[in-house]
C-alpha cells in the first residue's frame, strides 16, 4: 500500500488526476441529497474514489510506456555526457571545474 501513496505518487499521480475530476466531484457534492442520504448515492460516491484512483493507475500505465518509447527514441536516459571522461567536447580544465564546483554544491566528492 504504501507504494500507491507515497509522496511521488500523490504529487505526481493523484492531483493531476483530482484536477481532471474536481467537476465529477462538485457535481455530486451538489446533487447530493443531505437531508435524506441513501445508499445509492454512497455507492455513486464510492464509485467515484474508485474511479479517480482506477484514473491515476491507468495515467501511470499510459506515461510509462511513452517514456519506454522516448528511450527507445533517444538512446535510454537522459544524461550528462559533458561531463564523462572519454567525452571531448569540454576541455579537462572545464570538466574539473565543473566537477569541483557540483562536488561542492552536493558534498560528496566527484568521480
Amino acid at each position: 500500500m504504501n507504494d500507491y501513496l507515497d509522496a511521488y505518487s500523490i504529487k505526481a499521480r493523484l492531483a493531476p488526476a483530482a484536477l481532471a475530476i474536481a467537476p465529477v466531484i462538485v457535481l455530486i457534492v451538489l446533487a447530493f441529497n443531505w437531508v435524506q442520504p441513501s445508499l445509492p448515492e454512497a455507492i455513486i460516491g464510492l464509485a467515484v474514489m474508485v474511479l479517480f484512483f482506477a484514473a491515476s493507475n491507468v495515467a501511470r500505465r499510459l506515461g510509462k510506456r511513452k517514456e519506454r518509447q522516448l528511450f527507445a527514441t533517444t538512446g535510454g536516459r537522459p544524461e550528462n555526457r559533458e561531463l564523462n571522461h572519454l567525452d571531448k567536447t569540454l576541455d579537462e580544465r572545464t570538466k574539473d571545474r565543473y566537477r569541483k564546483f557540483l562536488a561542492k554544491q552536493l558534498e560528496q566528492p566527484a568521480p
